[in-house]
């Protein structure tokens, strides 16, 4: 065993390849043997492989980012048996693996650990040095990157080498060695995860952290709360092999209301923690949560599970990670109820009257509607991401599982590649609402957030980002969304407005709604038939499948 850790930890700096297989052989070496400390170093070790890998190798990084997910959970799981302080050690594992691929290209500057390393000294003050310099060298061979393979996606079959881009791969890896240095000094040993567990707390300063994993033995829950001590919870109906088996809910075949049934039976553990356990109070003093799920619990629609077993809850936002919530938060984004909305509409079927819905939005929100025969071009689309304030986008939209930055939204008349929008300048709107197709899925076969469009558009400057988890019908999210403008200007934060909508939605009688809205709201189509009493949108299949991302 020993021999096999020398040999992991030994090669670290020579050679990459070798590096992972040397990994790989420790762990299952470690837990061969069922130690539960060995287990969770070696597990640790590998996570933190995978993790860097990505950075210097463009080949196979997709295989490489879902290989990091799930050596992360393990590693979590693992220590979590092996340690006296475990909870701290396990969320920071699962806080290191979240985001890898984008957060090193567009990611900005964490002013706190800048500000922990100045008055460290001299020592500090250098590391901040090459941390910056690195920083700029990313964004300018990035920059050049964008420019020289241009903005249209790539073909189906095509992928981008290695080869073709040295100087970013070089730049990448020194500011790899930058944040490594950088992390030394922050830490007195190497078990000290003080920095990073200080920028989850802060995080959640507005709700609890909930981690989200799927391990081999069991599923489980980190949640480090507004104030105590960070807690475990076990989920053993969330165990790794399950989930593999679970369908995508809001599929053709898929059935939400039995799954969302069966997804809350799993979380009651969870549940009862926040209930009627150690996290009550927390909960009843500041009734928000974020979660960060790990792996395949990307799919799951987590949000609307505890809502509907946690009355007091108020509201659920997703993140990527708590990084980029707190450097979200260091932009200072303004009072969602007073910022201006843009709309960009288009048509996704020929002769489809789906714009109608879209326009009467814009016009009750003071946008003004699109001509009746207008349809948002590509070049559109971009400018209203480059707007600030809140951004409506009705369109379809795709998330690439060969490359994040090919995800896109799509115009009349081209798409648009989250590649062009960072080479333009990153998005700028505080808050993007996507009414659109894959607003908020992700490649079941490569489980990282970064594949979806929401963590994209996160990472890529958004604030926040409202999309569905599946394919909604567009008379109920047409309605979900009004709710949830409604609620914002009444002066809701984004996940409160966006719960309360769908709480609305789920319990409103067709009299209730046609009453409140009118059939002005349905020009296209009729009002809302059947019994009066009957509440036509209860199921979750049409009110679940919104999420919120972002801060």
């Amino acid at each position: 065993m020993e021999a096999l850790k020398h040999a992991a930890e030994s090669i670290a700096a020579t050679n990459q390849i070798g590096r992972v297989s040397a990994a790989s052989a420790w762990v299952e070496a470690a837990v061969s043997t069922g130690r539960a400390r060995d287990a969770a170093a070696a597990l640790r070790h590998q996570a933190a492989v995978l993790a860097e890998e990505p950075l210097t190798r463009v080949d196979g990084r997709m295989a490489l980012l879902a290989a990091a997910q799930t050596a992360a959970s393990e590693a979590g799981y693992w220590t979590l048996r092996s340690r006296r302080r475990a909870p701290d050690t396990a969320v920071c594992v699962l806080e290191h693996s979240r985001a890898i691929l984008l957060s090193s290209m567009v990611s900005g500057t964490d002013t706190g650990r800048l500000n922990e390393l100045v008055r460290l000294g001299e020592r500090g003050r250098q590391a901040v040095h090459d941390l910056l310099a690195a920083q700029r060298n990313v964004a300018e061979q990035v920059r050049l990157h964008l420019t020289r393979t241009g903005t249209g996606n790539h073909g189906a079959g095509e992928s981008t080498a290695a080869h073709e881009f040295p100087q970013l791969l070089r730049a990448r890896g020194g500011l790899w060695r930058a944040e490594q240095s950088a992390v030394r000094l922050l830490r007195t040993d190497p078990d000290n995860h003080s920095s990073t567990l200080g920028t989850i707390r802060d995080a959640a300063s507005h709700g609890a952290m909930v981690y989200l994993a799927s391990a081999a033995h069991t599923g489980y829950a980190v949640v480090v709360p507004v104030s105590g001590r960070t807690r475990t919870v076990l989920l053993p109906d969330l165990q790794a092999e399950r989930m593999t088996q679970t369908p995508d809910t809001g599929e053709p075949n898929s059935n939400a209301e039995s799954e969302l049934h069966e997804l809350r039976q799993a979380l009651q553990p969870l549940v009862e923690e926040f209930r009627r356990g150690p996290l009550a109070a927390g909960l009843a003093a500041c009734p928000l949560l974020t979660l960060v799920a790990v792996g395949t619990l990307s799919f799951l629609p987590l949000h609307a599970a505890l809502l509907l077993e946690l009355p007091a809850l108020q509201g659920v936002r997703y993140a990527p990670n708590a990084r980029l919530l707190r450097h979200a938060a260091s932009r200072r984004p303004g009072d969602l109820a007073v910022l201006p909305m843009s709309f960009a509409l288009v048509r996704t079927a020929p002769g489809f009257p789906d714009l109608v819905r879209g326009r009467t939005l814009a016009a009750t929100y003071g946008a003004g509607p699109s001509p009746d025969d207008e349809s948002a071009s590509g070049d559109q689309l971009a400018a209203t991401l480059h707007q600030s304030g809140i951004v409506h986008l009705h369109c379809h939209g795709r998330a690439d599982c060969l490359d994040a930055l090919d995800s896109a939204l799509f115009g009349r008349d081209r798409a648009v590649s989250v590649r062009e929008v960072l080479a333009h300048g990153g998005v700028r709107a505080r808050l993007v609402v996507l009414m659109a197709c894959e607003g908020h899925t992700v490649d079941r076969r490569l489980p990282d957030e970064v594949l979806g469009l929401p963590g994209t558009l996160v990472q890529s400057g958004a604030a926040a980002v409202v999309a569905a988890q599946w394919r909604v019908r567009e008379q109920a999210a047409a309605l979900v969304l009004r709710m949830f403008y409604d609620n914002i200007r009444a002066g809701h934060c984004g996940p409160t407005a966006l719960a309360g909508a769908q709480r609305s939605l789920r319990n409103a009688t067709a009299r209730e709604l046609n009453t409140r809205y009118g059939n002005t709201y349905y020009r296209c189509a009729p009002a809302i038939g059947g019994p009066p009493d009957q509440k036509p949108f209860a199921s979750p299949e049409h009110w679940a499948a919104f999420a919120y991302t972002g801060l």
